[in-house]
């Protein structure tokens, strides 16, 4: 999947789970991108790798992922979200993020995407130290594509 094709999957589902929950539409997408390397690999629509806690009762999927624990990165099995498809893969993302408290301020400065994805990071959503810099390098790569478009 090219970067075009990324965005014309992407967009739409970014921008409706930003008009029902008020997730940040670029920093949405660009987590997707990290997640899925541009949409070439989302096993289960799974296109944002979020962890199947206790509490989870959809379906779910046991796979390898990169961790980055006691001042390493580690190759750590454990069990992800599956969803039918990529909307309800946006949709849970985007509701994870509204819902849980230590998310939920995010929302509040949804508008200035390094500041929101600053929140997520250290409201635990990812262990990459180096995360907030992936995220907004992606985030600033989009910016132009979706400009020349």
């Amino acid at each position: 999947m090219t970067i075009d094709e990324f965005i014309k999957v992407t967009y739409p589902a970014a921008l409706a789970a930003h008009k029902k929950y008020g997730v940040n539409v670029l920093v949405t997408m660009a987590q997707c991108a990290l997640e899925t390397g541009w949409g070439k690999h989302a096993p289960g629509n799974m296109y944002f790798g979020i962890k199947a806690g206790s509490s989870w009762t959809g379906k779910k999927q046991f796979l390898w992922t990169t961790e980055f624990l006691n001042g390493k990165y580690v190759k750590v099995q454990d069990w992800f979200r599956a969803y039918n498809n990529a909307s309800e893969s946006f949709e849970d993302y985007a509701r994870l993020i509204a819902t849980k408290s230590w998310f939920k301020p995010a929302l509040n400065v949804a508008n200035d995407e390094l500041k929101y994805i600053t929140v997520i990071k250290n409201a635990g959503y990812a262990t990459d130290p180096n995360y907030i810099n992936k995220v907004m390098t992606i985030v600033n790569s989009l910016k132009k594509k979706l400009i020349l478009q």
